[in-house]
């Protein structure tokens, strides 16, 4: 998740310096590792890992977003929880419900 802020990643990507984008791109790099480790479903420690990896995760956004001087900050804070959560369980939608795309 450090490389979301790295010149050669962002001037790869042509990203903006945006809070949504480096966040959505770190939201795919934490369901990506929660699949991973759904892989492990008898492993107690694992499922324990994917547990606090969202958690941590959120709690990171809501550090982040401490020194952002908005209106209705708590409210923020959920709507970017909520938008987070949307996406991952879109990833799911796409790459577990629908069949493959491609051969």
């Amino acid at each position: 998740m450090l490389y979301q802020d790295c010149r050669e990643f962002v001037d790869a990507l042509q990203l903006q310096d945006d809070f949504h984008i480096h966040n959505s791109i770190a939201n795919m790099h934490i369901w990506l590792l929660y699949q991973r480790l759904r892989d492990f479903s008898e492993n107690k420690f694992a499922f324990q890992l994917r547990e606090e990896l969202i958690d941590t995760f959120n709690k990171m956004i809501s550090a982040e977003m401490e020194d952002v001087q908005v209106l209705r900050k708590f409210k923020k804070i959920e709507d970017i929880e909520n938008y987070l959560f949307a996406i991952r369980r879109n990833l799911d939608f796409h790459f577990f419900i629908n069949g493959a795309t491609a051969s």
